[in-house]
């Protein structure tokens, strides 16, 4: 070989040496040479973030959906401010229709068919309407149906049978509280149901959807259960639970509308289109995971152990301060510090303090109820003990913002109703609230940190051959030189 030519292969073998190595290491992954974005840090909690819902992207005649709307007046939109609380408060519901199968204990399910994105986090649709300064809430109601009449769908026939649009409006100069209406609870038939912002809440949509199942309010009774739909005062009384008014269904009274297994011979078993746990705008068989939240006070401090035998307090947010709720015996929650198997519990003696006891789903004391909806931007929750029916102050807080965790009670789809990345007809043509997937701005921002990081790795690597060969070539020459005046 000439030494022309021995000096060209003295550059080339160690640039292709660096570029073999480069392309070696990107394939098996090892960092700063892959595209990939970085994961989101365990743990990660927010207030911005409500877990998903059940999923159902795939649609079909016989089921029935739950579409959540943003109601404003043109010119005094809120919605951005707004629609994570929206969200929270509608997913709030779906708990309450979850609570109410399990509390029977023949480990039933029932979730609410919402409209989702694909991450089956409930869709917000934003509707804007020429409102007049004094109107009912009624009235809104038709201005919103005009809206999607003209803007969402193609034939509003068949929107409005198989849809219940929920709708949540925020304008000032709307009389009323909350309204709704419709028919057939075991069955399709569309039906609606509103709240003005001054009402929002779980409490209330909760009533208004039961409206939108075709219920009254138990025929007028005032004897029947104190449920959240026959606001009966209960005179037997029979329906004396703190729960009794939040779960659907008294279930001890004359006046039946929900259970997932009636009794044979029952009214419910005898009237199956009249029970509510049939109906096609639920979901049958995905019951609700376990969330991971912190409880956070007004003053910005977490829910926290107070140590060994001693009250629960506040304290800075931290890893051990993330909470597990489930959904524990008769369709009450159970507040486990995260990882400890230690439940937050009433005492004994029923004083207010409230310690941390061994988790048991039986124990009363562990058994919680959860109003939403307080406070000025209706993110606080507070808390109630079914043992000693009193509203809990723990450390002198009572109202807590719940800080879900990212990713916190991902449904598991696999062998469920089924679920299909296609495009989502449910009635009408698939509609977007705005919103990108979780983080996208932030996975973007990773990916070109560590395709910035490759790229000053690759040069580095390329210049180490360049400098490699030229010293390659270098000495080559010197050799060459020494030889020829040795010749």
């Amino acid at each position: 070989m000439s030494t022309r030519h021995r000096l060209r292969w003295g550059f080339t073998v160690p640039a292709i040496l660096a570029m073999v190595m480069a392309l070696a290491w990107t394939l098996i992954g090892l960092p700063g040479w892959t595209g990939t974005a970085k994961a989101a840090p365990a743990g990660k909690l927010s207030a911005a973030v409500t877990p998903p819902v059940a999923c159902d992207k795939k649609d079909s005649p016989d089921k029935g959906w739950i579409q959540v709307f943003y109601v404003y007046r043109n010119g005094e939109s809120r919605f951005e401010e707004m629609r994570d609380t929206v969200k929270r408060i509608a997913w709030n519901i779906d708990q309450t229709f979850e609570a109410s199968a399990q509390r029977f204990g023949q480990g039933d399910s029932r979730r609410l068919r919402f409209v989702q994105d694909d991450n089956c986090q409930i869709e917000v649709t934003p509707i804007g309407a020429d409102l007049p300064d004094k109107l009912s809430l009624g009235e809104a109601r038709g201005h919103a149906d005009d809206w999607i009449k003209e803007h969402l769908v193609k034939d509003d026939s068949g929107y409005f049978g198989r849809h219940k649009p929920v709708y949540f409006v925020d304008a000032e100069g709307v009389d009323g509280c909350g309204l709704g209406g419709g028919a057939h609870a075991g069955g399709l038939g569309g039906g609606w149901g509103g709240v003005t912002f001054g009402c929002w809440g779980e409490q209330a949509l909760t009533h208004e959807l039961i409206h939108a199942f075709g219920l009254n309010h138990c025929n007028g009774a005032d004897d029947q259960g104190n449920d959240p739909i026959c606001r009966g005062a209960d005179q037997t009384p029979r329906c004396d639970d703190l729960l009794a008014g939040t779960v659907l269904d008294c279930a001890k009274d004359e006046f039946a509308y929900f259970h997932p297994r009636p009794a044979p011979g029952s009214p419910l078993a005898e009237n199956p289109e009249g029970n509510i746990a049939n109906s096609p705008y639920l979901i049958k068989n995905q019951p609700a995971p376990p969330v991971d939240a912190q409880l956070v006070g007004t003053k910005g401090q977490c829910l926290a152990s107070g140590g060994a035998g001693k009250a629960a307090a506040q304290k800075e947010c931290g890893d051990d301060t993330v909470w597990r709720r489930t959904i524990s015996t008769d369709g009450y929650f159970q507040l486990e510090l995260k990882g400890t198997k230690q439940c937050l519990s009433s005492t004994e003696s029923g004083d207010k303090a409230h310690v941390l006891s061994a988790c048991d789903k039986g124990d009363e004391r562990q058994h919680w109820m959860m109003f939403d909806a307080a406070g000025p931007d209706k993110e606080h929750y507070r808390l109630a003990n079914r043992a000693t029916k009193e509203e809990a102050r723990i450390a002198d807080e009572s109202e807590f913002k719940m800080h879900f965790s990212v990713g916190s009670a991902t449904t598991d789809t696999e062998g469920t109703e089924p679920t299909s990345d296609e495009p989502s007809e449910q009635g009408a043509e698939p509609q977007s609230d705005g919103t990108k997937p979780a983080s996208s701005d932030a996975d973007l921002a990773a990916t070109g940190g560590d395709m910035g990081t490759s790229v000053s790795i690759a040069i580095g690597a390329l210049a180490l051959a360049v400098l490699g060969g030229a010293i390659l070539m270098k000495t080559r020459r010197k050799r060459a030189a020494s030889s020829h005046r040795a010749r």
